[in-house]
């Protein structure tokens, strides 16, 4: 399926029948004036029309192409490896009223203490997120709640303590909307993610696996598609236990008693087969039982993978369309030549033809006649366009790729500045070890410029971490390189003074720091106040009529 990215631009090949038409009355009134070569038989008026009649066809199609590539169409698909750094989860809780059903164990067997399934996904969510955080990481984390409809509770940040408090406080009675529709939960999860984040997204489904909606691997693709993990995890007993339907008289203890159970047989045939539609995103869709003593640690691994050796980012694959714009440009530029050849040919004048065929057929030399300096040269044009569009996935993989080059041709000219390149990418996404790794990559032997931004961005990396002394050090060795730069001079007295500022905590305060574990009366109070707005927010929704008849279990 062709696909425009500016789809309005198609109707400028309307503008192709107005100058057909003003041509046509054209060649009219030139034939007209042609009947003297009919009188006197002289033969060329049947040569001149076909060549008319080619020209036309010709230029019409050159038009017509040239608008496509305007247009920016893609059709087919391809998969595109993207350098990732850091972690970005969003935990999607099925809140439905089966995950009210008391058949969840914290350990293995019958071991652990029974809960219901909601209250085991919430502490199970908080076990993972604590044991990332703990491997010195500072993942963004967001929430979804999903019932009959979706919603996003927490927007992505790194206030872990709100998401505690969050998700012990999650029942069904937050949402009206009856039924259970996980896709929508999956959809809202992906459109959560920023356009053009570069960190290692993924997705954690904590449901029991009633839908009745039946989209589920729908939205899974669609979250894959756009590199982003979806991990689900099981609650719920295999054998099953009744729970009561029927929402609000769910509360008075009245409503239908329905058999309910953990669906891992279909959760497991959903993951199957996306696995073997999507071979590049093979590991990237599992299903874990929380029963499993073990599926936190895997889990956990997954979406937070080990680095190789040094500071190799990691990479994870996107579907994209595949961009046709060159081809479509390409064919315009070849009708056109088709069509001055043929408004230009004359068997008596060989030679005017020849010279515009030998223009058509050294053409495509001019694409391939580019040198690899200037390729490589492209790489980091490219990459420093997609920068300044805040396309930081796009503009890290041009980065990568341009130091890849790099190391092939040993090339350390572009090496330093590619280096460079990358880091301020990095930087301009807040992820600072990163930036500071690739700075401390780039030679001494450099040029002064790339010397003196090392210096410089260094110790603005140092002054926003509140690292002041170093700070001070980078912006000092900066201006030994550039000491006329007015930006550095003034940081260097930032940092100064920074420096002369900051007092170390004393033991008294860490200690009132560390022993508030529990949230406060005022927190507390915050998150009542969430839950009650968030509950009238669903109350007051007009819930549609085709939801009126799903059984709300």
């Amino acid at each position: 399926m062709i696909q425009f990215e500016r789809p309005l631009l198609l109707f400028c090949i309307l503008l192709l029948f107005p100058a057909l038409l003003f041509f046509s009355l054209y060649a009219r009134k030139f034939f007209q004036n042609l009947l003297f070569i009919e009188q006197k038989n002289l033969p060329g008026k049947s040569r001149v029309k076909v060549k008319i009649v080619l020209r036309s066809v010709f230029f019409s199609l050159a038009w017509i192409c040239f608008v496509f590539a305007l247009s920016g169409p893609s059709w087919g698909m391809k998969a595109e490896a993207v350098q990732k750094s850091g972690v970005a989860l969003s935990f999607v809780f099925d809140i439905s009223h089966s995950m009210e059903a008391l058949d969840s164990r914290m350990g293995t067997g019958s071991l652990g203490e029974e809960m219901s399934r909601l209250s085991h996904a919430s502490d199970w969510a908080t076990a993972l997120l604590s044991k990332i955080t703990g491997k010195n990481q500072n993942p963004n984390v967001s929430v979804v709640i999903t019932k009959g409809e979706s919603f996003v509770s927490l927007p992505f940040s790194q206030d872990y303590h709100s998401f505690y408090s969050y998700v012990s406080i999650l029942n069904p009675y937050l949402m009206t909307a009856p039924g259970s529709h996980l896709g929508s939960g999956i959809r809202s999860a992906t459109r959560s993610f920023p356009a053009n984040h570069a960190r290692f997204a993924s997705i954690i489904l904590l449901t029991d696996g009633d839908d009745t909606r039946g989209d589920l691997e729908e939205s899974i693709s669609e979250a894959l598609s756009y590199g982003i993990n979806v991990l689900i995890v099981g609650f719920g007993s295999l054998e099953g236990t009744e729970v009561l339907s029927g929402g609000s008289r769910q509360r008075q203890g009245e409503g239908t008693e329905v058999h309910t159970s953990l669906k891992e047989a279909s959760l497991n045939e959903i993951v199957s087969r996306l696995k073997a539609k999507y071979p590049l995103h093979s590991n990237s869709v599992h299903y874990f039982p929380a029963r499993d003593a073990s599926s936190l640690e895997k889990l956990a691994s997954i979406v937070n993978p080990k680095r190789d050796s040094g500071d190799k980012m990691l990479t994870s694959y996107t579907i994209k369309p595949i961009q046709r714009h060159l081809e479509c440009l390409f064919l315009s530029l070849v009708f056109f030549i088709f069509a001055l050849v043929f408004s230009q040919w004359n068997f008596k004048k060989q030679e005017k033809t020849l010279s515009i065929l030998s223009l058509f057929i050294l053409f495509p030399l001019f694409f391939t006649s580019c040198s690899f300096p200037m390729k490589d040269a492209a790489l980091l044009l490219e990459g420093a366009f997609y920068t300044n569009q805040d396309a930081y996935d796009k503009a890290t993989f041009s980065f990568i790729k341009a130091l890849e080059r790099a190391d092939q041709d040993e090339n350390d000219f572009l090496k330093q500045y590619a280096l460079y390149n990358l880091s301020y990418t990095y930087m301009k996404q807040n992820e600072h070890e990163s930036a500071q790794k690739r700075l401390k990559q780039i030679d001494v032997d450099a040029p002064d410029q790339l010397l003196f931004a090392r210096a410089y961005n260094q110790g603005i990396i140092a002054y926003e971490k509140g690292e002041f002394p170093e700070a001070f050090s980078y912006f000092k060795a900066a201006l030994l390189v550039q000491p006329k730069n007015r930006d550095a001079k003034i940081n260097l007295e930032l940092a100064l003074q920074q420096r002369a500022e900051v007092k170390p905590l004393g033991a008294s305060s860490l200690s009132e720091l560390t022993e508030s574990n529990e949230p406060s009366e005022a927190h507390k109070s915050v998150f009542t106040l969430i839950r009650e707005n968030e509950e009238n927010h669903w109350k007051n929704r007009v819930v549609p009529n085709g939801d009126e008849d799903v059984l709300d279990y």
